[in-house]
């Protein structure tokens, strides 16, 4: 007796189609040092969340208007258009396969421009923190 099967050959090697989103990143805390070189440099360390196992840190937007300074800082994620119906049965509660643990992130980042004696406002995404620039 012969028996035929046939089956449906699918490749689980092939990329889905993705399309990149743009998040702001929760931030934590939010810590300006001023140095004592002249003229002062100023930077900022900046602790939070991404998100979860496939987001990643993308960039820092600086924005200047008068003594306030603004930082938005920016994650992305890679999600499938239309997953197909095997990346929704194998993955199931997540299409791209990650995790759901949260990853944080730390950054230092140098504000860009000069910085004269005087108070400044900081807002990096939803912290807003106060600084001073001493006179030398």
């Amino acid at each position: 007796m012969l028996i035929l099967c046939l089956a449906a050959v699918v490749p689980l090697s092939r990329q889905p189609d993705y399309r990149i989103i743009a998040f702001r990143l929760d931030v934590e805390r939010v810590e300006v040092e001023v140095s004592d070189a002249d003229p002062p440099q100023v930077r900022v360390r900046v602790a939070g969340t991404i998100g979860d196992g496939c987001d990643d840190f993308k960039e820092a937007r600086h924005h200047r208007s008068g003594s306030t300074y603004t930082l938005e800082l920016l994650g992305e994620r890679h999600e499938p258009i239309q997953p197909n119906w095997i990346e929704r049965l194998i993955f199931r509660e997540s299409p791209r396969g990650c995790g759901d643990v949260a990853k944080t992130f730390e950054r230092v980042i140098p504000l860009q421009g000069t910085f004269p004696p005087g108070a400044y406002t900081l807002r990096v995404n939803d912290v807003e923190v106060p600084f001073r620039v001493p006179r030398p």
